[in-house]
């Protein structure tokens, strides 16, 4: 694993030695490869949101439309995540 992977698992052979635990949720429409809504992973310290939606397998084309969410904020994609930190993963919707 690289310095920047999701461990899903807590294994001791999927433990970051300086991981962080955060909270992801995201919008039911949104397609993500590995953990489900609501859950809590751990990322490796210096973990952006970009990491996070190329780890996750976000298309890249889908990624600009995006808007991401910390504790509640609207946050860049380059935010660094910290322990404890909740991230949402929102996509706009259109309609008339």
């Amino acid at each position: 694993m690289g310095p920047h992977n999701i461990a899903f698992a807590r294994p001791a052979q999927f433990a970051y030695p300086c991981g962080m635990d955060i909270v992801l949720e995201y919008v039911a429409m949104l397609k993500i490869n590995g953990p489900a809504t609501g859950s809590t992973i751990q990322v490796a310290e210096g973990t952006s949101l970009a990491d996070l939606l190329e780890q996750l397998g976000v298309p890249e084309r889908h990624r600009g439309v995006i808007s991401p969410f910390v504790n509640n904020a609207s946050a860049s994609r380059s935010y660094t995540l910290r322990e404890g930190d909740r991230v949402f993963l929102s996509m706009p919707i259109g309609g008339g």
